[in-house]
């Protein structure tokens, strides 16, 4: 069992390898599928990893011969597993997606780079996620954004190559205000290992209260920016809408939650409550979720363009995730955890499917899907479901998540955060439900084909699996929340 702590080493070495193995392969079609199977075998690792943190609870494990604080350390914890393995899963999907998707967006001679940059970003999110040293987390976070620029980038459109340098400039300062935290913080400390850093920084903390309260804030703006919560969400619309679809996915799916992974890690796990109970964070923090929830989704409404839509969206799910956390109670952290997950499902399914549909009919307006629903029934029904689950019908994942942080607020003695929750539900309702009407309850126009289009498998599949996991947490989550409640204990 103990073999098993190797799982995130091995994880990233494995999608490293196979990332500069993309550049031999003379098939592109061959070099995609090698990295759905390296994305499989990551997922299976992960699951590994879940059940053995599950069985011995949380470990450490020394990644060189060297031990922490010398050496690098990952610390592996409840919340750490159950991330890494939205990461793999997720990617999976998206990544099986992306098979038969990929040559229909992305030059045919980009197509091994492109891999080569899906697998890097994977790869260095699980090394954010399951590191212990704030250096290496620094290391992997700039590995990640380098990754995430190129798959914005690779279609070579002047829209897409725009928003890749709007991304890499509010990308930078992001990355440079954590590196100058990092900086301060080893100056007080001596360590870069997080529980090493942790210790010191308790003993000085009366010491050197300035230079703590600089640095945390230097960490909570870069991380905000990187995670694009208002308002420093200004680079994610245009970098998420001119996307290719995978990438899209990719990107509001998964990269925003390794990010919002590392905060809670740094924050929780380096800072700890007796620091951030001193500074206003919890205040600023709740401030700024409700007015990323209620601005994204009026923002939203204004959009006439699906994908845009979608990218606005993303920023009101991410304020619900930090709403949950700036409640600071073991259930509103439940619900920032949970929605983690049904947002990495449901987004995904919403820009795969919004993809396919603008691919397969070229119409990515709203007003111009009348009648999809009765063409594309399987796009459109992964679509649908998601859609509810980001209103917060119940007997979807959205509902659950939606839930426990509505209780976490009444925990907190905080009503407001309900009827933050109640209004923005709404405005969902009113950019997501018209587009369910128009799809469903529209007849197609007469100048296009009114039979049903067949969805090839390598994209359908990803899709419904993604669709049925978003009602199955809906109706039993209870295995998760038992999961992510172990998490929250440690907290």
């Amino acid at each position: 069992m103990e073999t098993i702590k190797n799982v995130p080493v091995v994880i990233i070495y494995t999608n490293f390898i196979c990332a500069f193995l993309q550049h031999f392969f003379n098939n592109k079609r061959l070099a995609s599928k090698v990295l759905v199977s390296t994305c499989a075998f990551s997922a299976v690792l992960s699951l590994v990893n879940v059940y053995y943190v599950l069985m011995e609870g949380p470990y450490l494990f020394d990644v060189s011969i060297w031990s922490a604080p010398w050496g690098i350390e990952f610390n592996v914890g409840y919340m750490e597993a159950f991330v890494i393995m939205v990461i793999c899963g997720v990617g999976w999907l998206i990544g099986w997606f992306g098979i038969d998707m990929m040559d229909k967006e992305i030059p045919y001679f980009r197509i091994d780079l492109y891999n080569t940059l899906f697998l890097l970003l994977l790869a260095s999110m699980v090394g954010i996620v399951a590191t212990g040293d704030m250096f290496n987390m620094y290391v992997f976070i700039e590995i990640t954004s380098i990754a995430a620029c190129g798959i914005i980038a690779v279609k070579g459109k002047r829209e897409a190559v725009e928003s890749t340098v709007k991304y890499l400039v509010y990308s930078s300062i992001a990355s440079g205000c954590i590196l100058l935290s990092i900086a301060l913080l080893y100056s007080i400390t001596g360590n870069l290992n997080m529980r090493y850093m942790n210790y010191h920084l308790q003993q000085v903390m009366h010491v050197y209260p300035r230079h703590i309260m600089v640095a945390s804030g230097l960490l909570v703006v870069g991380f905000m920016l990187k995670a694009a919560l208002f308002p420093l969400h200004i680079w994610l619309p245009d970098a998420h809408s001119s996307a290719p679809t995978t990438s899209s996915a990719a990107l509001s799916g998964l990269v925003l939650k390794a990010y919002i992974a590392a905060m809670i890690k740094i924050v929780i796990g380096v800072m700890g409550a007796s620091i951030m109970y001193i500074l206003p964070f919890n205040r600023i923090l709740w401030l700024l979720s409700c007015a990323a929830i209620l601005t994204g989704s009026i923002l939203a409404i204004t959009q006439s363009k699906i994908k845009r839509l979608l990218a606005y969206s993303s920023i009101v799910q991410v304020g619900y995730i930090f709403l949950g956390l700036s409640l600071y109670n073991d259930t509103g952290f439940t619900g920032a955890i949970f929605h983690i997950l049904n947002h990495a499902l449901t987004k995904s399914v919403l820009f795969l499917a919004a993809g396919y549909i603008k691919h397969q009919t070229g119409k990515d307006r709203i007003d111009q899907f009348k009648g999809i629903g009765h063409i594309l029934p399987v796009p459109m029904g992964a679509f649908a479901v998601a859609a509810l689950s980001m209103v917060g019908i119940p007997l979807t994942s959205g509902f659950i998540s939606k839930w426990y942080i509505g209780l976490g607020g009444i925990e907190a003695g905080s009503i407001s955060v309900l009827a933050v929750i109640i209004i923005s539900s709404l405005l969902n309702a009113a950019y997501y439900l018209p587009i369910l009407v128009y799809a469903f309850f529209h007849k197609p126009d007469k100048s296009v084909s009114a039979e049903p289009v067949r969805v090839p498998l390598n994209m359908s599949l990803p899709m419904v699996i993604m669709a049925v996991l978003i009602m199955i947490l809906g109706v039993y989550p209870q295995p998760v929340l038992h999961f992510i409640s172990l998490a929250v204990q440690g907290f």
